[in-house]
């Protein structure tokens, strides 16, 4: 056969679906790996199990590579034809049922030729052709694996070159003069030359203790978040974050209020009240509800109606009734309630008593003394008329 095309790998999607042992076969193939082979034992299967659903081999527990005539046989090698591959019911049956692998498992196939030469040519013998192209067609699939897996290897880049590329040259630069004490639990690194090297730490423990700090971090910023804007209850504390997802039961900070809160929550709890409320009012900012026990807001007790020992409007400005025991500055000052002992109007101008006594306003006794001096006046000149 000859060797027409450069394919050296192949990748499908199953579509097995499970059946009981001995029943009738779904999705089992043939497939075809869309490349030749020479002898069936050159490729190698890849299964990758999807996220869900079954298709485990009972030979293996998770995804990897698949074993010929356990798992899969193997048609039309050595032909001029594709090969193809076709599942072994029981390298893929558990407890009685078969799953081939399904839409969600990946299979992919590649070349996997030996890098052997195995026909001895005899002097002088006659040589048969298909001998010889057999040998030249294991000689280019070879070529074709070895191209293959160059391009699925790190490498620097071909035009990477002199000292602006390395160091030194590629080879130093990609050789790893590291025993294995030296790289055990390390990762590979460039060091200070660019040159391939080994970590100084193990990358999972620099990793897991990054990941403490980081769900610590997460416990605290979420701890913060709650000591700041919470009104929905209690400040709770964080102390649970797994994985960088936040702590899903927080512990409850008993009488533990968050700073919005305090400034302008509603909550029943906080029975020490909000800023919000001792300003405006207590539960949600009416201005006659207490905030704590029997104290008032500041609006309250500036223009409000119900604290029992009056509110500064009402000590201003109350006419008639007195603010507790005692009255308003302007009852006091022009009033005509006779209880609070009568207003400085009252006392100057008012014709009865300003304070409900007999005693008598400034106005009535200049009225009255001005009566008095008009009598005295008549008198005496009805006096001074008599004496002649």
């Amino acid at each position: 056969m000859a060797v027409t095309t450069t394919t050296t790998r192949h990748s499908f999607n199953g579509s097995g679906a499970q059946y009981p042992s001995g029943g009738t076969p779904v999705g089992q193939g043939p497939f075809s790996i869309n490349f030749t082979i020479i002898d069936a034992d050159h490729i190698t299967v890849y299964w990758t199990k999807g996220t869900s659903g079954s298709g485990t081999p009972t030979t293996i527990s998770a995804s990897g590579n698949l074993t010929i005539n356990e798992h899969y046989t193997v048609q039309k090698a050595g032909t001029g034809s594709n090969a193809t591959i076709t599942w072994i019911e029981s390298g893929w049956t558990q407890s009685s049922q078969v799953t081939f692998p399904t839409s969600a498992d990946l299979i992919v196939i590649t070349r996997n030729v030996p890098l052997t030469q195995v026909t001895n040519y005899q002097n002088n013998a006659t040589i048969d052709a298909e001998t010889i192209e057999q040998s030249f067609d294991k000689l280019t699939q070879t070529t074709q694996q070895l191209d293959d897996g160059k391009d699925y290897s790190f490498k620097f880049s071909s035009n990477i070159s002199g000292t602006t590329g390395f160091d030194t040259n590629a080879d130093t630069a990609t050789t790893l003069n590291v025993a294995k004490a030296g790289r055990l639990n390390k990762a590979l690194k460039f060091d200070g030359d660019g040159n391939i090297g080994v970590s100084t730490y193990d990358p999972d423990d620099t990793a897991t203790t990054a990941g403490t700090y980081r769900d610590d971090a997460l416990d605290h910023r979420d701890t913060a978040q709650d000591y700041a804007t919470r009104t929905a209850g209690v400040v709770r504390h964080f102390d649970g974050a797994t994985g960088n997802v936040s702590d899903t039961s927080p512990a409850d900070q008993t009488g533990v209020y968050s700073s919005k809160e305090w400034a302008v929550g509603t909550q029943s709890g906080n029975t020490d009240g909000s800023a919000k409320q001792w300003a405006l009012g207590g539960g949600s900012f009416a201005s006659g509800t207490a905030v704590s026990g029997s104290d008032y807001s500041a609006k309250e007790h500036a223009i409000g109606t119900t604290v029992s020992t009056g509110s500064a409007k009402q000590w201003a400005t109350k006419d008639s009734t007195a603010v507790d025991t005692l009255y308003s500055a302007k009852e006091y000052a022009s009033g005509d309630a006779t209880a609070s002992g009568g207003s400085a109007k009252a006392w100057a101008e008012d014709s009865s008593s300003p304070d409900g006594t007999t005693t008598k306003s400034a106005k009535t006794w200049a009225t009255e003394a001005s009566a008095s001096a008009s009598t005295a006046e008549n008198s005496a000149i009805e006096y001074s008329i008599a004496l002649g």
